[in-house]
């Protein structure tokens, strides 16, 4: 054999839709605007499209998304949390979500306004990421 050609084919990744919401709705103030003693969650879909995603699919890949809060003001950026999904085959949509106890709990105070940013990474953990991207613009209020 005189050797071998790998081609690795195209992958689509598309980061999007990052949005917050309560598992108890106020009805008084959208879901952008959290009571400081209130679990919610954070939500990232991600889609895989080209043809190289059916490959990549049922190889197990862990899909990270970490989330951050960055006051609107002065202040520190402040870790949210992360989780994780494995991919699977024939799954090319997946919705990775982070539910948190209280904004207090990570450290979110009443009376300040704060841009969320989601960071995602794909592929194995202790490993060079395979995709990288990150969404951010979505803007949240914690209230007393």
């Amino acid at each position: 054999m005189k050797g071998s050609h790998v081609q690795v084919a195209p992958i689509n990744c598309n980061l999007s839709n990052l949005i917050v919401f309560t598992t108890v709705s106020n009805g008084e103030h959208p879901e952008t605007i959290l009571h400081q003693h209130e679990s919610f969650s954070l939500r990232v879909t991600v889609e895989f499209g080209g043809s190289g995603a059916i490959a990549l699919m049922p190889l197990s890949l862990c899909i990270k998304v970490s989330f951050y809060a960055e006051p609107c003001g002065l202040g520190s950026k402040i870790e949210l949390g992360d989780t994780s999904i494995d991919t699977s085959a024939r799954t090319f949509t997946y919705t990775p979500t982070l539910t948190i106890a209280t904004p207090t709990a990570v450290g979110l105070v009443a009376e300040e306004i704060y841009q969320v940013t989601a960071v995602l990474r794909v592929g194995a953990l202790n490993s060079p990421a395979l995709i990288m991207g990150f969404i951010d613009g979505l803007i949240i209020q914690i209230y007393a």
